[in-house]
């Protein structure tokens, strides 16, 4: 299996379980919604800015997404909405991003981070 299809592939389980759609990733990466399709299908892939972008989304780094690694944050999520605003996935990126920091943080310093 080559890269394009692995990170197509954990692309597309990672939006479902997210349950968001594909016009949310797309209006999120600013990109037409046909993109979003394409990349999941194989045919096309995603700059590493927006892989980065999907990594923070999902709480994964931009490594986990291009080897289809099942790791990521462990925390579980709860949204109480009928659907995602783009700000609310530019909100929910940031929060990530910052969990993710945190958790490097610690293994960098072999978990001593209280």
């Amino acid at each position: 299996m080559s890269k394009t299809e692995i990170v197509a592939e954990r692309v597309k389980k990672l939006r479902k379980i997210w349950n968001f759609r594909q016009e949310d990733i797309a209006s999120f990466l600013g990109v037409d919604t046909s993109l979003i399709s394409r990349v999941e299908s194989g045919e096309r892939a995603l700059s590493v800015d927006m892989l980065e972008k999907l990594g923070n989304l999902y709480g994964v780094s931009l490594s986990d997404l291009e080897n289809g690694r099942e790791e990521g944050l462990s925390y579980t999520r709860a949204f109480r909405a009928d659907g995602v605003s783009k700000d609310d996935m530019e909100t929910i990126c940031s929060v990530n991003k910052i969990a993710k920091n945190a958790v490097f943080l610690e293994n960098l310093l072999g978990g001593s981070v209280q």
